[in-house]
């Protein structure tokens, strides 16, 4: 029996990962490079993937690069482009709209550094829709690590089959079932190609997810 919803944040709650990559994939055509989305889409959902995307686009040019106007070219675009996308996605906010009626505890389990997490949910105006919120800096593993998930369930209070979580990546969908908990996975424009065959449910968007489809799984 579901008792609790988690939600991940980047690409489920709000669409923060299209504007990173679309940024920098200006960058990099700019300079005659691809910058597949494929490739980007090994580092969505986890902070154990890192890579230096201007040193990576010096590499495939086979150019020096002054990498820092790079990145602040690329965070200029950035804060351009992001302006359109800086709102809930669609379904989010009936969801935790009906989970509230119901009295449903909810939580937030993301891979992101506490202070991204608290800059989203402040701009976008949800955090009051959350009664427990980790991120990243409150573990010592990120995702597909389970340690975010189990943590999340700690302080609800509840063990971790009876929480279900909501993801957009295979590598938050990893993290909870590694935890043990049911996922059912929220694919977006940039993960919409990963393997989500181990999840228990996957919808098209969060409109999909209802309280009769979290109380039957």
């Amino acid at each position: 029996m579901v008792r609790a919803v988690i939600f991940d944040m980047d690409g489920l709650i709000v669409d923060t990962e299209t504007p990173e990559y679309l940024s920098w994939k200006e960058v990099y055509e700019a300079h005659g490079a691809d910058l597949p989305q494929d490739f980007w889409a090994q580092m969505i959902g986890t902070t154990q993937v890192k890579l230096d995307l201007a040193a990576l686009l010096m590499e495939r040019t086979g150019r020096a690069l002054d990498t820092e106007a790079l990145r602040q070219l690329r965070r200029t675009r950035y804060h351009e482009i992001r302006k359109a996308y800086m709102k809930p996605l669609p379904g989010f906010l009936a969801l935790t709209d009906a989970l509230i009626a119901r009295r449903f505890p909810r939580a937030l389990a993301s891979a992101s550094p506490k202070g991204w997490v608290d800059h989203v949910l402040d701009e976008v105006r949800v955090r009051n829709r959350f009664e427990v919120i980790v991120t990243g800096d409150d573990v010592a593993y990120g995702k597909p690590a389970p340690d975010c998930y189990l943590l999340t369930a700690q302080r609800l209070g509840l063990p971790p089959s009876e929480c279900l979580a909501l993801e957009d990546s295979l590598h938050g969908l990893t993290a909870a079932k590694r935890a043990g908990m049911r996922c059912i996975a929220v694919p977006n424009g940039l993960t919409a190609n990963m393997d989500f065959s181990t999840a228990d449910r996957v919808v098209r968007s969060l409109e999909e997810v209802t309280l009769d489809l979290v109380e039957i799984l």
